[in-house]
């Protein structure tokens, strides 16, 4: 079921693109059968698929708005033996809801991890960035972070707490290891001109740039290479475009940033 809580969505409703539209999903086993998967897709689109172990869950699903002049919702869940239940729900395009203009960071510089102030990590929240101390505590704030991979052939990298860094990357007491808020954001690469990103003046651009599951790391980072990505803790969209690149572990990256306010 769906819980009627304020500033949550239970009916058909209509809203403008790139809103966010926010439903509280309530989910219950059979008693016996341990519930396993959730799933949320819109016109046959996963946008969450989840695995879980419980009996019973209440979990908060958010969908960006697109430009579809409908998008049938629904909701799955699954249990151990593969048995399931579903609902649906339309939301509707309002063609009146107008855009907004999105907000640039320009010319963000980010450290790599042996540097001496370690200024690699970045809220998208306002562009305020931070050391590795400063980072561990403002977890919740951090939303990306610059590294040059010294383990895998990732080489510079832009990625999120929530990525699957090796532990000696940023080792120590403020290591990401240590973190308890993980927040998670995912990249595409797209291709896109320096003039074509500078014009960027759309929040639904940045929405439907967005165009499948990104991956939790853009890597082999070059000047030039653009990529779309979705912070996943504020259900936001953006873009950022390397600018230039020196070093490698106690080097450093310039990015632009243009993120969904």
């Amino acid at each position: 079921t769906l819980l009627a809580e304020e500033g949550y969505v239970t009916t058909n409703t209509t809203v403008a693109a790139a809103t966010s539209v926010k439903f509280m999903v309530s989910c219950k086993s059979n008693g016996t059968h341990v519930l396993t998967n959730i799933i949320a897709s819109s016109n046959g689109n996963r946008f969450v698929d989840e695995g879980i172990n419980t009996h019973e869950l209440n979990k908060e699903i958010v969908l960006t708005k697109n430009t579809d002049e409908l998008e049938v919702i629904e909701f799955t869940i699954r249990d151990i033996n593969g048995h399931e239940a579903s609902l649906t729900l339309n939301v509707e395009l309002d063609e009146n809801g107008g855009d907004t203009e999105p907000i640039w960071y320009q010319n963000i510089t980010l450290k790599a991890q042996s540097t001496d102030d370690t200024n690699g990590f970045l809220s998208l929240a306002d562009g305020t960035i931070f050391s590795l101390q400063d980072a561990f505590n403002n977890q919740s704030n951090i939303h990306m972070l610059y590294y040059f991979d010294t383990v895998d052939s990732d080489g510079n990298t832009i990625s999120s707490p929530g990525a699957n860094i090796d532990e000696s990357i940023f080792p120590g007491e403020f290591g990401l290891v240590n973190w308890t808020t993980s927040n998670t954001t995912r990249f595409l690469p797209v291709s896109m001109s320096q003039e074509e990103f500078e014009a960027i003046n759309s929040t639904v651009f940045l929405v439907e740039s967005y165009t499948a599951t990104g991956n939790r790391k853009a890597k082999n980072l070059e000047p030039g290479l653009t990529f779309s990505f979705k912070d996943e803790s504020r259900n936001k969209f953006g873009m950022f475009r390397v600018n230039s690149l020196t070093g490698e572990e106690t080097g450093e990256i310039n990015i632009s940033i243009v993120v969904q306010p």
